[in-house]
Parts: C-alpha cells; structure tokens; sequence
C-alpha cells in the first residue's frame, strides 16, 4: 500500500534559460526520488518557437504539443539510464539530446513513474540552442592608417538573431549584450610585445 503520493523529478541539464553550444549538450540528465521505488522516468523535448515535439520516427520536431506545453504521450521517451534505489528510492537518470537547431529555443520535460503507477505533473526547463559565433571589427583606428594619438579604440559587434521572425517571447540571443562583453588587445607589430595595461611587455595570454 502506497499512499506517499506521486514521486518527484527535476532536470539538472539543461539548466532553466541556459545558453548551449555544440560540444556543452551532450544529454539531459536529472534526479528522481520516491518513497519506494521508480519504475521508469520519460522525457519529451519540445521547439519553442515552432510547438513541435521531437518524433523518433520522423527524426524531427515534428509533432504538435497539446494542451498548451505539454507533448503527446506518443513522443514521451524512455530515459537511456536510470540508476539508482533504496528506501527511500533515489535515482539519477540521462537522456541523449536530440539534433538541435541553431538558434532555436527549446523544453525539456521530465516525469516518472513508481511501483504503484504513481505519475508526477512533468518539471520543466527552457534553453537556448546557439552554435554561430558572434563577429567583430575595429572601425577605429582604421587599418593600415598612421596616427599620432589614440583615445579609444572602437568598433562593431554583431551576434546573429533567431530564425523566427519575431520570437515570442523575445529572445536575448546576444552574449555581447547579455553580459558576454567585448574585449580588445594591442600588439606592438615592431617587437610582438601586448599591452599589458601599463606597458608592453609579454607574450598575450590567447597565445
């Protein structure tokens, strides 16, 4: 008899409104716990801005979400390892990530299952799938050119936008602006020595 209620799962990878490149997503992975035993733990992944599910079969986000977030338990996926016991029961459980697309937003949602049929309302996590890098240029001083001074060194940086057109809700894409920053170095060409904020002198810490 198992009057402990439902058990509860959280999503540790991603994490909520995370920022993710190529080689940082390799799976989602997340916790487990009841006060039995899990019997198995699901995952559905849902494109944002398309409200599509991914479909095994179609290899694809290709499948409408119903009711608002949620995914049709027909693209509910089992997790590739669960691990874990004792009572009371804790587990810790991974997923491969599907085929991302570049500059997509994305949910993951997890739930779980108990020994007595025992299902969690679904936790969930957004991110942000971003694998162009942004560019830069130095407008001043201009290349090439001779000057006698130097008050500031300017230029341009650019970090591209989503490929939905006007996103809802409004994408921050930009690490530039989101906190990212820009950063600038000078070399003297004559002897290959950087500033260092007071002098030139060693070699640049990129090198």
């Amino acid at each position: 008899y198992d009057n402990s209620g439902a058990p509860v799962v959280t999503i540790s990878t991603p994490v909520p409104e995370g920022k993710y490149k190529t080689s940082s997503l390799a799976q989602i992975s997340g916790t487990a716990s009841d006060a039995f035993q899990i019997v198995s733990a699901s995952v559905a992944v849902r494109e944002l801005d398309t409200n599509m599910c991914w479909s095994v079969v179609s290899g694809t986000f290709s499948v409408p979400s119903v009711a608002g977030p949620t995914c049709p338990d027909s693209v509910w996926y089992l997790v590739d390892t669960l691990v874990g016991g004792g009572i009371p029961a804790n587990y810790v459980w991974t997923k491969s990530t599907p085929p991302l697309g570049d500059g997509f937003r994305y949910q993951v949602a997890a739930r779980a299952l108990d020994n007595s049929g025992n299902s969690n309302p679904p936790d969930y996590v957004n991110f942000l799938y971003d694998i162009t890098l942004p560019t830069s240029s130095v407008s001043v001083p201009a290349h090439g050119s001779f000057i006698k001074s130097l008050a500031s060194i300017e230029g341009i940086a650019l970090d591209p936008q989503s490929p939905i057109p006007n996103p809802n809700p409004p994408v921050s894409f930009s690490g530039i602006t989101g906190g990212g920053g820009v950063e600038t170095a000078i070399r003297r060409n004559s002897d290959d020595a950087w500033w260092g904020g007071g002098s030139f002198g060693g070699a640049h810490a990129g090198q």
